[in-house]
């Protein structure tokens, strides 16, 4: 419980701020007003944490509806810590989490038909009618991240580039397409090829025009232990698939299940993209849900969107944290944290 008779800093935050400001009343006044970011809140009550000589002082930084796209993640420090009597507290103004977004990349607004004559040829017939391009360069995105070794064995690492349609991630193009019927979306290994390859049990279609853009997942040699890593090579006619190091923790084994994702050619189906790293061009098959007003958004920041290093006493509420390519809050060295509403 908060201590009434220690002095209080109470910051706002919002879409309409500025950074120049100095925080202390929630709507814009002449040539002050609400803080633009929670950055820039941090540096306020850090210098008035200053301004106290070392006693204790309450933070309250409440943040108005809205969206709140992040360059960097916010890192609070030692140095940040509230105390039992005084935490620092940031919390969205609404009551609801949803109307509070910390975002870790841009809105993609400028969706074109399809009118190159290659990618066109590259799509399933009925895709061409369905399908829409988005040039990401200029929207200011040119680092799409990379498909970096995941699952079982491997060290956490940043995802690639993804998409979102009112929140929700889509689907990269993948063969086979997921499916309930038997395997599930899954192709099955027939044999492993050295330690870099394998072939497939199913012929593979094609031909894929871009397979070193792609993807392998799968359970490679154990139903519990899943994997991706880049394909560096595939050949249509012999059906063999080859992978760049490190590859399957387990190696390949016959039966294993796999699918190969990121391929322009299988982009079949609502809510599936294909990202051409080549020319920086966004292709997505809208969700069946998707209707004018859907906000599709990439991820972009590498980092998370609230690291808590060695930080103690703080509340967190009604936030909501999306589109990050890495963890949405992260707790290291700390405790004493109380969470509210986070997705």
């Amino acid at each position: 419980m908060s201590d009434p008779a220690l002095p209080h800093l109470h910051l706002h935050v919002s879409p309409a701020g500025n950074d120049h400001w100095s925080g202390r009343q929630p709507e814009p006044a002449g040539d002050d007003g609400p803080l633009a970011t929670l950055a820039g809140a941090q540096a306020a009550w850090r210098l008035w944490r200053r301004s106290l000589a070392g006693h204790p002082g309450q933070v309250t930084v409440q943040v108005q509806a809205g969206d709140y796209t992040l360059a960097r993640g916010l890192v609070l420090a030692a140095e940040d810590s509230g105390t039992s009597g005084a935490p620092l507290v940031i919390t969205g103004v609404s009551g609801e989490a949803s109307q509070v977004r910390l975002l870790g990349g841009p809105e993609v607004t400028e969706w074109q038909s399809v009118s190159d004559p290659a990618a066109k040829a590259r799509l399933a017939p009925g895709a061409l009618k369905q399908v829409r391009v988005a040039d990401l360069q200029a929207l200011g995105v040119s680092d799409f991240g990379q498909f970096k070794p995941r699952g079982h064995g491997q060290a956490v690492a940043p995802s690639h580039l993804e998409l979102l349609a009112d929140e929700q991630p889509l689907t990269l193009a993948r063969w086979p397409q997921a499916s309930s019927l038997p395997n599930h979306g899954f192709a099955l290994i027939a044999e492993a090829v050295g330690q870099d390859g394998f072939s497939s049990r199913e012929p593979l279609p094609g031909p894929w025009a871009r397979p070193e853009e792609a993807v392998a997942c799968g359970y490679w040699a154990n139903d519990w232990g899943y994997n991706s890593c880049q394909v560096a090579s595939v050949d249509q006619a012999r059906g063999l698939i080859r992978t760049l190091a490190p590859h399957g923790v387990y190696g390949y084994r016959p039966n294993g299940r796999f699918f190969i994702a990121n391929l322009l050619e299988e982009l079949r189906g609502p809510g599936q993209y294909y990202l051409d790293r080549q020319a920086g061009l966004l292709y997505c098959w809208p969700p069946t849900h998707a209707t004018a007003d859907t906000a599709y958004r990439v991820s972009v920041l590498e980092e998370p969107l609230v690291t808590l290093h060695e930080c103690q006493h703080v509340k967190l509420h009604w936030l909501s944290f999306l589109a990050s390519r890495s963890h949405g809050v992260r707790l290291q060295g700390t405790d004493l944290v109380h969470k509210h509403s986070l997705p």
